[in-house]
């Protein structure tokens, strides 16, 4: 009797034990706590009729966080689509976008469709320094697409400013950037875009190799031309 009472304890302890492992939810730091109201309080500013310059700096605060910031997705695209903000902080905020669900070597994050049709939107804006921002995030988020390489191109025959995020986005690209080479081999003796061009040209790699000669002409120039240069011949030649 006394056995079966023994057994009989021990399996109501079993039960209590396991139920109430089942049940039971890990409560949150105070680190992770204080991160969270952190977090909240970013997004906040962002969306905010505050300081400009200080939202420019959450913005780049939540790039730089990157798959940690996903929750931050549609503080950010409510940003991309207010047109009573500047079309500098819109693209910022397009940049930023780019940068959390950037393709990894890790896990893909999940991209929703709320940032597939916000990109697409950003695409048709009508400042031209939201379109290549877009064109250079959807480039970062789906490397197995082909680039909006129409666009690109567009803003080679516009301002050094737009030239030098043209040339970014070609390098972000890589081999896909390829269409861009008879533009940027042009853009060298551009001073003031001839750097971003010729790291574009090394990013895109080997199917680049028309333009060595006229990266041989820039590589033995003073400048930040010259090394970007040089260091672009060795990555066409790899």
């Amino acid at each position: 009797m006394r056995h079966r009472k023994q057994v009989k304890f021990i399996a109501i302890a079993v039960f209590v034990l396991i139920t109430g492992q089942m049940g039971c939810q890990k409560s949150p730091t105070r680190r992770e706590v204080r991160q969270n109201k952190r977090f909240e309080a970013m997004k906040k500013v962002l969306v905010s009729d505050g300081n400009l310059e200080e939202r420019f700096v959450t913005a780049e605060r939540l790039a730089n966080m990157g798959v940690k910031a996903i929750g931050a997705a549609d503080a950010i695209i409510q940003v991309m689509g207010n047109e009573n903000d500047t079309e500098e902080l819109r693209a910022h905020a397009v940049w930023a976008l780019g940068k959390i669900f950037k393709s990894t070597e890790g896990p893909k994050p999940a991209v929703p469709d709320t940032v597939v049709s916000a990109l697409e939107k950003a695409l048709e804006d009508s400042s031209d320094l939201v379109r290549i921002r877009a064109v250079l995030s959807k480039a970062r988020i789906f490397p197995d697409q082909e680039p909006e390489m129409e666009i690109l191109l567009e803003m080679f025959d516009k301002s050094n400013d737009l030239k030098m995020e043209a040339a970014r986005a070609a390098s972000c690209m890589g081999a896909r950037g390829k269409g861009a080479v008879p533009v940027l081999i042009r853009e060298l003796k551009n001073s003031v875009v001839g750097y971003h061009a010729a790291c574009a040209l090394g990013k895109i790699g080997p199917d680049a190799k028309e333009a060595i000669p006229a990266l041989t002409n820039v590589a033995g120039s003073g400048g930040p031309a010259g090394p970007a240069a040089r260091e672009a011949i060795k990555l066409i030649r790899k």
